[in-house]
């Protein structure tokens, strides 16, 4: 409903059924996402986030990256939400900072 009033997105375990009809609604409206999982998380199984990511991608090849920990709890952000946690030099707030409307 309101992919057109952000820029980017970090979700963290999220339990979100994936859509490609949603998806692709994100890719036309150029919103950045990064979604975060455990990859043995006991809540939400980590596929759906997988998934997400490859639909979005399908849409928008590089708009959509994911990170998957290899822990078995569902409390992804305890890693994903520290500043000392990077990839490719940036932590997930320098990461949003690249983006705006």
């Amino acid at each position: 409903t309101y992919a057109e009033r952000i820029a980017a997105i970090a979700t963290m375990g999220a339990r979100a059924d994936p859509s490609r009809s949603r998806a692709k609604i994100i890719s036309d409206a150029n919103v950045h996402a990064w979604a975060f999982h455990n990859e043995q998380d006991d809540t939400v199984p980590s596929s759906l986030s997988i998934l997400y990511i490859q639909y979005l991608n399908e849409y928008s090849p590089g708009l959509g990256r994911l990170t998957l920990f290899q822990d078995t709890d569902h409390n992804c952000w305890k890693k994903g939400y520290l500043p000392e946690y990077k990839e490719e030099g940036l932590n997930v707030y320098e990461w949003m900072l690249q983006f705006e409307r």
